[in-house]
């Protein structure tokens, strides 16, 4: 399966996708710490974000900037 893991650099997201790959997956990652994925100022995707062709799953773990304001 081909999936998106939004997220997927962080504590949690990164043993997921771990798991994933091993069994057999082929899994996108999408990490704030690398750039990809959520802006840390805003919490918002970039401009230039997009999903692999043939994505068949897309899981969010992304957690939002803001979280302790609210």
């Amino acid at each position: 399966m081909k999936i998106t893991a939004i997220g997927g650099g962080g504590f949690i997201g990164a043993r997921l996708v771990t798991n994933l790959r091993s069994g057999g997956n082929e899994v996108h990652v999408a990490s704030s710490s690398d750039g990809t994925g959520i802006a840390p100022a805003s919490g918002l995707l970039p401009d230039d974000f997009f999903f692999p062709d043939g994505t068949q799953a897309v899981i969010y773990l992304a957690q939002s900037p803001h979280f302790r304001a609210m």
